[in-house]
C-alpha cells in the first residue's frame, strides 16, 4: 500500500511539472507572438522616421531595442541602415 501511495505521490508531482511546463511554454509563445507584431510596429515606424512612434515604443518595451527583425537587424542597426540621423 506504501509503494503504490508513493508511485501515485509521484505521478501527480510529475503530471503537475509537466502541466507548468506547458503552461510556460504556452506564455513564452504568445509573449513571442506579441513582442513579434510590436517589433514590427517598431520597424515600420523606422522606415517612415516616425521618431515619436519609435521613441513611444522603445519607453513602453524597451526590451525590443535588443529583439531582432526578420533581417537579423536590432531596432538601432535598421535605423541606421536607413541613414536616420535623429
Amino acid at each position: 500500500m506504501i509503494k503504490i501511495s508513493s508511485l501515485l505521490l509521484l505521478l501527480l508531482l510529475l503530471c503537475t511539472f509537466i502541466s507548468s511546463e506547458v503552461s510556460a511554454s504556452r506564455a513564452k509563445k504568445k509573449e513571442k507572438k506579441r513582442n513579434t507584431k510590436l517589433l514590427g510596429a517598431l520597424f515600420e515606424s523606422i522606415q517612415k522616421d516616425d521618431t515619436i512612434a519609435v521613441n513611444d515604443a522603445l519607453t513602453a518595451n524597451p526590451d525590443l531595442l535588443n529583439e531582432k527583425g526578420g533581417g537579423g537587424q536590432t531596432p538601432l542597426m535598421a535605423s541606421v541602415l536607413m541613414g536616420a540621423t535623429k
